[in-house]
């Protein structure tokens, strides 16, 4: 939310930048320049003069290119990822009050459309308009995504062990007793 209130707060000459190759020529709009920045700049943290010693993997820390060896199946993951019909995202939600957890909810982006946007415990429930801009394996990408997550952040194994996601059991939240 403040990444969009500093793309609106820009004035023009800051983000009056020509986008390389396009035709008739175009420039960027406020909140891509914002996102392109924050993108290099966590790219820039990780790929300092001494990174790729103390990490001990070159191929994420050298500022040149590096050839990758070795196991490499997780790449076969993100090829498919790049091949589904839906992004899944979490939206977080912060709390009304500040002793309450924030929560996090589970929503999918259509690759087609990008600005379509659908909480997953929805999913089941959409029009059949909505659904044909997810893609034909909507609910199957949802669940290697959740899958996939679930390694990374243990609160969505929670929701794969669910028949459909809920509002009342988003990952993160936790009950009142």
């Amino acid at each position: 939310m403040w990444l969009a209130q500093l793309a609106k707060a820009m004035p023009v000459t800051a983000h009056a930048v020509p986008i390389p190759g396009s035709r008739p020529l175009r420039v960027y709009a406020p909140d891509e320049l914002v996102r392109l920045f924050w993108d290099a700049l966590a790219d820039a943290f990780v790929r300092t003069a001494g990174a790729a010693t103390a990490m001990g993997a070159p191929a994420f820390t050298a500022h040149e290119p590096v050839e990758v060896s070795g196991p490499t199946d997780w790449l076969d993951a993100v090829e498919q990822s790049e091949k589904a019909g839906v992004r899944v995202v979490l939206r977080l939600e912060l709390p009304t009050a500040f002793d309450d957890p924030c929560q996090a909810v589970v929503q999918l982006r259509s690759v087609a459309d990008p600005s379509l946007g659908l909480d997953a415990a929805q999913l089941w429930h959409a029009p059949p308009a909505v659904l044909a801009r997810f893609g034909e394996n909507a609910d199957t990408d949802l669940l290697l995504a959740l899958r996939a997550g679930a390694r990374a952040w243990p609160p969505l194994a929670a929701v794969l062990a669910q028949a459909s996601p809920t509002d009342r059991d988003r990952p993160g939240r936790r009950r009142r007793r």
